[in-house]
């Protein structure tokens, strides 16, 4: 049998007054990188709670998970495959600060700033840049219908 080590990950891409929240990691391989907030999915919590919750926890940013606007996927090795899902955020209230432990800076950058940094993650970079071109694809929460039966209220579909 088989080792099944896969997880999901959720970023955000945050706006505020056409600038982006950005994170620098603070370790493992990212470490001193520029990336979109954003963590692991936690066992039994819906994607777009989970990418709410990491925004917080790493900046102290509130904000609503609207549209999926990508998805990654990637082998890491023979029994681990990690997929990420990213969201477009609502910002909602908050000044960017640092958690001190994941990441150790979060701030908020023009557009232009972030496609001129060089220690910038290269899929923060094509999200970024594919918002600032207008090339994003949407796919956002849908409310009319329920993909299961009506006494599944945790069942989310994006289309």
């Amino acid at each position: 049998m088989s080792v099944n080590d896969n997880f999901i990950g959720v970023g955000g891409l945050v706006l505020r007054d056409n600038d982006y929240l950005m994170v620098r990691h603070a370790y493992g391989e990212y470490r001193g990188f520029w990336i979109l907030p954003g963590g692991r999915v936690r066992a039994g919590e819906a994607i777009h709670a989970a990418v709410e919750r990491e925004i917080h926890e790493e900046t102290g940013i509130f904000t609503e998970a609207r549209n999926v606007i990508a998805l990654r996927s990637r082998c890491r090795n023979d029994t681990t495959t990690d997929l990420y899902v990213v969201f477009l955020m609502k910002y909602k209230a908050g000044e960017p600060v640092a958690d001190g432990r994941e990441v150790d800076d979060a701030r908020f950058f023009s557009g232009s700033e972030v496609m001129a940094m060089d220690n910038v993650i290269v899929l923060s970079r094509i999200i970024v840049g594919a918002h600032m071109n207008n090339t994003l694809h949407m796919l956002p929460r849908n409310t009319l219908f329920d993909p299961y039966s009506p006494d599944c209220s945790e069942a989310q579909l994006f289309m």
